[in-house]
């Protein structure tokens, strides 16, 4: 992970580009925890890590449900205001309403109710 975000970021000439890497949500498969275990353990600059465990997986047993992966999208936007520091957006929908929300630390995305 660290060599494909080196990578990347200089090849868009970017040596800041922030990445949010989202942890596994599944507990399926003999090799979940070996990988969890390899996610938080990757250290680069402007790096974050989200830990989708816990959150609701579909009835695939391998993908979120759709309220989950909203709630993945507002602690994503969360976990990239811990570097970006933006709290200016002025929403026109709903999600970006929700996104600038989770950005400025005024909603706990796992209140977040259908």
């Amino acid at each position: 992970m660290e060599a494909m975000v080196r990578d990347v970021r200089q090849d868009l000439g970017m040596p800041n580009l922030l990445f949010i890497q989202v942890g596994l949500a599944t507990g399926q498969g003999r090799f979940v925890d070996l990988v969890r275990k390899a996610q938080t353990a990757v250290r680069a600059p402007n790096l974050r890590y989200v830990d989708a465990k816990g959150l609701t997986v579909a009835n695939d047993n391998t993908h979120l449900t759709t309220q989950a992966e909203v709630r993945l999208g507002a602690m994503l936007a969360r976990g990239g205001a811990t570097v970006s520091g933006r709290c200016q957006l002025t929403p026109t929908t709903s999600a970006q309403t929700l996104i600038h929300l989770a950005q400025c630390g005024k909603m706990n995305p796992a209140k977040i109710s259908f």
